[in-house]
């Protein structure tokens, strides 16, 4: 019987996935304040910067190769980008792995994980000079979940909070 996603999830479309990662696209560029223009002379191919628009827009399917060429000129990591994006339209509820902002775990109010807390304070301190963002791997998320005596889709679902605002250059791996 095929998965089906949870009123909380978006249906996986193509346009749903095109401004997903439209969306990310953007995000990157944005925060390094760059121009289309800026993005476009990186790269080896000669697009227009309507046609950068129209992807980051998810008006208009990103080639592979194309988005490949696209990640590069803006120095992030495809497949970073792409989880990211699928993360945040919760697409892949049982996920191989999660994108966690660790600042917005140590600033949340909830007193219930005070270990997971101290966990991203520590992850911090050892990489002061990171993003700020850790992936956890499937094994880690599901170690976790029992150590709060969670079930894994729980503690899946507190977790997704966390998404990053930012698409993160590099990562922290656990």
């Amino acid at each position: 019987m095929p998965n089906r996603p949870s009123a909380d999830q978006e249906t996986l479309t193509d346009g749903s996935v095109n401004r997903a990662i439209g969306d990310e696209l953007r995000r990157v560029r944005d925060d390094l304040g760059w121009t289309r223009g800026m993005v476009i002379d990186r790269m080896a191919s000669d697009i227009s910067v309507q046609a950068l628009a129209n992807y980051e827009y998810g008006l208009r399917p990103c080639t592979l190769p194309r988005l490949v060429e696209i990640c590069e000129a803006l120095d992030v990591p495809t497949p970073t980008l792409v989880a990211l994006a699928l993360q945040r339209i919760s697409v892949e509820p049982d996920a191989d792995s999660l994108q966690i902002d660790l600042k917005a775990v140590i600033a949340t109010e909830d007193s219930a994980y005070p270990t997971l807390r101290q966990w991203a304070q520590n992850r911090l301190k050892s990489n002061p000079e990171g993003t700020g963002v850790a992936r956890l791997e499937r094994a880690a998320i599901e170690e976790m979940a029992t150590i709060f005596d969670l079930p894994v889709a729980e503690f899946l679902r507190y977790l997704r909070q966390f998404i990053p605002e930012r698409t993160p250059r590099r990562m922290l791996w656990d």
